[in-house]
């Protein structure tokens, strides 16, 4: 006898189905419009991304069950159909392969304009990219010459090695979600449209750094922890951040911090062959866009006109202030280890990167996840990141809705969890109830 469904069945049957026709939409547009960003501001990815809202508000209080994995399965079956074209970033770790490969030139030392007669050339001559040093860590850099060895000149097995590559990471992320916060923590993570679009349709290392980083949480053994976080630092060194809010306890923060830098300079000194030890001159390299550069739009836009100099310190003092702050309150027993590793996770795309970028943002939304109030703050993310880049009025509307509304999310979760608030923030939460 067949099992009748429910309502909340059908609806979530509904919905799933919807969210995979858009996907599917989103899918066909990639290869049929132009290489690049054809994604942004498209009417196919914005449905997408709406879907993926109405799934999270249908699963968010669902028991998640095998026989629900026909959506994140469908899902990451067309994303990986999908063509890459939302960012240019997986163009620049192919040619940065390539530069080390072929040309034995170090990224970090040379430009991709050094090699305009290269055949991937012609595809990237446009990003704003070419014209400063790479920003990803040696053993990233190593991995992509290795995929440049596999790829020989042909582009569709670069980005199926890729894909795969951000694959494995969403797959490592779903499984640390599911032992930290649960199978719906992870159910989530994986039908998450700003997560799918940026990672297995359009391949970016930012998901690895958010695998390492849960890897670390994960597990107790300090030296270990250390160990995640410092291999992580090879491919983006923002990894490093997290280190000393991994443990409560002074002696265990301190260990994880020196066994991260210690392996983060023992890989760096043993890549070197490979592509170089000129990447360490990027902490101090006056520069716009990349990890390290810190010109955010915050900054740009509060000091328009102020000289590249100018801005770049004050992106520093900018950074410095708020993980200063983050520290302090950590230390006094103001915040848990959780909030803390939130709100440092926040960091990485308000202050750590030259641009505000939709993938940027996976990070913080895994550890949103893990925090353990996956319904308001996945919805008002959604609406802030899937309008980045958009010229209609109504979506920038809905953009500036969606930043107000994770704004006061954060406070609200800062002050929930402070056991002695400070009494201006009470009073400015209470405003608002």
């Amino acid at each position: 006898m067949r099992r009748k469904l429910d309502r909340r069945e059908v609806a979530a049957l509904a919905v799933g189905s919807l969210y995979l026709v858009a996907m599917g939409l989103a899918a066909a547009r990639s290869w049929r419009a132009p290489v690049l960003f054809s994604f942004h501001g498209s009417l196919e990815v914005l449905a997408a991304s709406l879907g993926g809202v109405a799934a999270t508000l249908v699963w968010r209080r669902r028991v998640v069950r095998r026989r629900d994995l026909w959506l994140p399965v469908g899902l990451i079956v067309l994303a990986l159909a999908s063509f890459p074209d939302s960012s240019r970033d997986w163009l620049r770790y192919l040619f940065d392969g390539e530069m080390i490969r072929i040309y034995h030139a170090s990224p970090y030392a040379h430009l991709p304009t050094e090699f305009s007669h290269d055949w991937l050339y012609g595809a990237v001559r446009q990003a704003f990219w070419v014209t400063i040093p790479s920003p990803y860590g040696p053993l990233w850099q190593a991995w992509m010459t290795a995929v440049d060895m596999v790829a020989h000149n042909r582009l569709m097995l670069g980005i199926v090695a890729l894909k795969l590559t951000d694959l494995a990471g969403l797959l490592a992320c779903a499984w640390y979600l599911g032992r930290l916060a649960g199978a719906r923590a992870a159910y989530l993570f994986l039908i998450n449209p700003v997560v799918l679009l940026n990672t297995v349709a359009t391949p970016h290392l930012d998901v690895l750094i958010a695998a390492a980083v849960l890897a670390a949480y994960h597990y107790r053994n300090a030296v270990g922890r250390g160990a995640v976080l410092g291999a992580a630092a090879m491919l983006k060194v923002h990894a490093l951040i997290f280190a000393p809010f991994m443990s409560r306890r002074p002696v265990r923060s301190l260990v994880t911090v020196a066994t991260a830098t210690v392996v983060a300079g023992g890989l760096a000194l043993a890549l070197k062959p490979v592509v170089g030890f000129e990447w360490w001159q990027m902490w101090s390299a006056n520069q716009a866009g990349g990890v390290n550069a810190l010109d955010s739009l915050l900054v740009h836009s509060l000091f328009h006109g102020m000289a590249s100099g100018g801005v770049f310190k004050v992106s520093y003092g900018l950074f410095g202030a708020l993980y200063a702050s983050i520290g302090v309150a950590f230390l006094r027993r103001l915040i848990s280890r959780e909030v803390a590793l939130t709100l440092v996770s926040l960091l990485v795309p308000l202050c750590l990167t030259g641009l505000l970028e939709p993938w940027h943002f996976i990070i913080p939304l895994a550890w949103l996840l893990v925090l353990g109030r996956p319904a308001a703050d996945m919805v008002v993310l959604f609406l802030s990141l899937l309008v980045l880049r958009s010229a209609v009025t109504v979506l920038q509307l809905l953009e500036v809705a969606g930043a107000f509304g994770a704004g006061g999310w954060a406070l609200y979760e800062v002050q929930r969890h402070m056991s002695r608030p400070p009494r201006v923030l009470t009073q400015l939460i209470s405003a608002f109830r």
